[in-house]
């Protein structure tokens, strides 16, 4: 019986092969998300794959009453 199933990973390739995700222990992250440097929003993987894939940096898009964060936004993954 698998209790737990760590990863270094990023790919989320336990879960596409069908390991449940509560068992899943990412040990690098993973690419299913994105956050912003700066406040910290988190993006969706869609969001994130169109840039990785045209290589261009996403930017924040929250904004406060007095201006846009702009911040970047990177993968929640470690290196």
């Amino acid at each position: 019986k698998l209790l737990r199933n760590y990863t270094q990973n990023i790919d989320g390739i336990e879960l596409i092969a069908g390991v449940t995700a509560s068992k899943v222990v990412q040990c690098h992250g993973s690419l299913s998300s994105g956050r912003c440097l700066k406040c910290k929003k988190k993006v969706a993987y869609e969001m994130l794959r169109r840039n990785l894939a045209s290589g261009e940096v996403l930017h924040c898009t929250k904004s406060t009453r007095r201006w846009p964060c702009g911040g970047g936004i990177k993968p929640d993954i470690t290196f």
